[in-house]
């Protein structure tokens, strides 16, 4: 019995040992397999922010790769171009302006914001001619000197070419509205817009001549502006005609009109739409019409033209007789006797206007002259 009992006792503490020994390994694979998931969500984690690194970087290399490749296609010296950004760059982040960016990680964010400036400046100089972007940065007042010459040869001012470029310029610069940017790096972009302006002139595709068919009085023009886009109108006028302007189009298209000596402007980017004026001067009278629309605009220009009444013609002064010395109708006529018969001789009173040639009878004429036979006879 009492080895029975012993025995007992003892597979009890067994079985007691087995629980714990089951519930210790239980214990430790549970945390071998918590462990085991903890690092495989760790390696996740730490794969997926590696991941994100190196698709940031790439996506930054990338970018910056396809900047390269635009400007370079866009065929801009890089020198100006960075000028430029900085300045578009520098007007957006006024409390940057003169700071250049570093290489550091504080600085990352502000090379982002710079980058994506640039693409978006070189999107809108790619509307400009390759050869007005050749030559951004190398413009001067000596090519704009140059420039007038040019138009002044289609009877064309500086004013109304300049409304061209300002309309192209303004287009994609709006906020440059009122701003003096002519010496700085947006100045440049603007004078490649008056840059393609001028050559549209040349070639007519912005420019056209009015001439009124005879026996008319008015012409009428029609057509559609690209946005930023317009044209200039010139017709040879004479002094005290009166001028008659028309336009219907949207408010968003503007309209100037200039004198030939460009002291009278009539009107300068105004929404008006008619113009009612007594010339002040003969020559080539200039109508600017530009759009600052976002889409293309339809326009109809018209021009009509009157003469002066006619005036009565005043006498010359050859034909007055007023005067102190008045020629009258009723005075004598004075005959005198000659070997041809009797002559008459009308006297001629001077004046100083009226006077004209003496009359006179011919060498020898007069019977007796020089005898005293010469006998005047007075006939009332």
């Amino acid at each position: 019995q009492g080895n029975t009992q012993g025995n007992t006792q003892t597979n009890k503490r067994t079985k007691k040992e087995r629980k714990k020994e089951r519930k210790k390994q239980t214990h430790k694979q549970t945390h071998k397999q918590t462990k085991r998931q903890t690092n495989k969500q760790s390696k996740r984690h730490i794969n997926k922010q590696t991941s994100k690194r190196t698709n940031k970087q790439t996506n930054k290399q990338t970018n910056k790769q396809k900047l390269r490749d635009r400007l370079e296609e866009l065929n801009i010296n890089s020198k100006f171009l960075t000028s430029l950004v900085n300045q578009v760059f520098w007007e957006k982040n006024p409390s940057l302006t003169g700071r250049t960016l570093s290489n550091e990680p504080e600085d990352e964010s502000l090379r982002e914001e710079w980058d994506k400036t640039a693409m978006e400046v070189g999107e809108k100089l790619a509307i400009l001619s390759e050869n007005a972007r050749r030559q951004l940065g190398t413009y001067t007042s000596s090519t704009r000197q140059k420039w007038q010459m040019v138009i002044n040869s289609r009877n064309v001012s500086s004013k109304a070419l300049y409304d061209l470029a300002d309309a192209g310029f303004l287009s994609i610069f709006p906020e440059q509205k009122g701003k003096n940017f002519v010496s700085k790096p947006l100045g440049q972009v603007w004078q490649g817009f008056a840059n393609d302006r001028l050559n549209d002139i040349m070639e007519s595709t912005a420019w056209e001549k009015i001439v009124l068919d005879p026996g008319n009085t008015s012409k009428m023009a029609r057509g559609t502006l690209d946005p930023g886009g317009g044209k200039v109108f010139i017709a040879k006028l004479v002094k005290d005609q009166n001028m008659q302007v028309q336009l219907d189009a949207n408010t968003e298209v503007l309209l100037s009109v200039y004198s030939p000596s460009g002291k009278t402007k009539f009107l300068q980017d105004s929404k008006s739409r008619q113009l009612s004026q007594i010339l002040p001067e003969s020559g080539f009278y200039e109508f600017v019409v530009v759009s600052t629309a976002s889409k293309p605009e339809d326009y109809e220009f018209s021009l009509t033209i009157e003469n002066p009444p006619a005036q009565s013609q005043e006498p010359s002064h050859h034909q007055l007789r007023s005067g102190p010395f008045p020629c009258p109708l009723d005075r004598p006529t004075h005959h005198f006797q000659t070997r041809f018969g009797i002559r008459p001789i009308q006297p001629m009173a001077f004046h100083p206007v009226a006077a004209g040639p003496f009359e006179k009878i011919g060498a020898g004429e007069l019977a007796g002259v020089g005898r005293g036979v010469g006998i005047p006879v007075v006939r009332h």
